[in-house]
């Protein structure tokens, strides 16, 4: 009936961004589909690419040929029969495909998987009927989705121009997936950075001249990347184990993506620089019921013993508006940020405000932030050292 062609490409995912993605110019053809906001891993609703992928170092993109022999495109005579034959063949490569990535994720820790067209683990999506996702653990996104040019994607990283029919079967359908990876962190994995209070005394916009001015008088190179608005939801436990062991759980919205980060215990470093264990998790939909998101928070919280799960509540939200500069000093790159943050409780109120600086270590040798920080206290010196995380001082200011 078929046979099956496999191929599979590797390239940085910075770069299939910047040449495969265009969001707006495929919108419309979702939009026109008779699903549209019907399939949970479809539009609308799908994270913007840009900040779901930040945290991904490579993309391995991998394409499966599903070519028809001469009998099964006979058979397709009519619509039915052909779309019959399509799911026999088509659609059980691409649960093969689905599949084989979501074992490779388990193989890859960190590593997150995007599916082959919808998601079609379900007869009927429990969207379309007003209800959440009751697969959140195994459904993938679609790559489509996302707003990628899946016809130069087949095409140029992996020599299968997409075909089609206006009736029955065409020589063979493609399906396209990818598995996403992060690369080596810093410090193995460790979060490097200093964080400063910035007291409201000058124009904001003076304070953050002043300092790109003294990283570029030390011979930096400071490039301006641009602002975001991010918003924060922390979680601890009744017994605020994660406050009291100097540990934070956030999930971070930004657009429509959602991120999970644990921060593990801090650890003192010379130079007064502090150094945690940083983990991170792309979240559909903000769900931490699924058993993906479950697993990632035991291997976090295996840190605190005593700690699950199931004992997570909502503890403070954090609005910031974040300003963010790349800083390369020789071999080391280091992201500057100044947040203008805002802080409230679980059950909201008067938010509490106060402006942060943060220098924290990308790229490369780690050994010029301490030289850097230093510097900046020098020049500056009504910086305060801030320890902890913000949610540390959340629960601090807030009371």
């Amino acid at each position: 009936m078929y046979r099956t062609q496999v191929k599979a490409a590797t390239l940085p995912a910075a770069q299939w961004l910047e040449e495969f993605c265009s969001p707006g110019r495929f919108a419309e053809a979702c939009k026109a589909c008779p699903d549209y906001g019907r399939i949970w891993s479809c539009p609308p609703g799908v994270p913007a690419a840009r900040e779901a992928f930040a945290p991904y170092e490579r993309v391995h993109i991998v394409g499966v040929k599903v070519i028809y022999d001469e009998a099964a495109r006979a058979a397709a005579v009519t619509p039915e029969r052909t779309e019959e034959l399509r799911r026999a063949a088509y659609g059980e490569a691409k649960a093969i495909l689905r599949e084989s990535l979501l074992e490779l994720e388990k193989v890859l820790p960190g590593s997150w998987s995007v599916a082959a067209g919808r998601c079609e683990l379900c007869s009927r999506c429990s969207r379309a009927d007003g209800e959440p996702c009751r697969r959140p653990e195994r459904m993938r996104l679609s790559f489509s989705g996302f707003g990628f040019d899946l016809g130069r994607v087949a095409e140029e990283l992996l020599g299968m121009p997409l075909l089609w029919a206006a009736e029955g079967l065409p020589e063979y359908h493609v399906a396209v997936a990818a598995l996403l990876e992060r690369g080596a962190q810093p410090e193995d994995g460790l979060e490097l950075e200093q964080k400063y209070i910035v007291a409201d005394t000058q124009p904001w916009d003076q304070f953050q001249d002043g300092v790109m001015g003294v990283l570029r008088r030390m011979g930096c190179t400071v490039e301006r990347q641009g602002d975001v608005r991010q918003r924060d939801v922390y979680y601890d436990t009744a017994d605020d184990a994660f406050l009291r062991g100097g540990c934070s759980l956030r999930m971070r919205t930004a657009g429509e993506a959602a991120l999970l980060t644990w921060k593990g215990k801090p650890a003192e470093r010379q130079g007064g620089l502090f150094a945690r264990r940083e983990e991170e998790l792309p979240v559909f939909d903000g769900d931490l019921r699924g058993e993906r998101v479950r697993t990632f928070l035991r291997s976090c919280l295996a840190e605190l013993p005593g700690t699950g799960p199931e004992m997570l509540k909502r503890c403070a939200e954090v609005e910031n508006h974040r300003r963010l500069v790349r800083v390369a000093d020789g071999g080391g790159v280091y992201e500057l940020a100044f947040d203008e943050v805002a802080y409230t409780g679980p059950a909201g109120g008067h938010p509490c405000r106060e402006r942060q600086m943060e220098l924290e270590h990308k790229a490369g040798g780690s050994e010029g932030l301490a030289r850097l920080a230093a510097a900046l206290q020098s020049a500056l010196p009504g910086l305060v050292c801030a320890q902890g995380s913000k949610y540390q001082r959340a629960r601090t200011l807030l009371g």
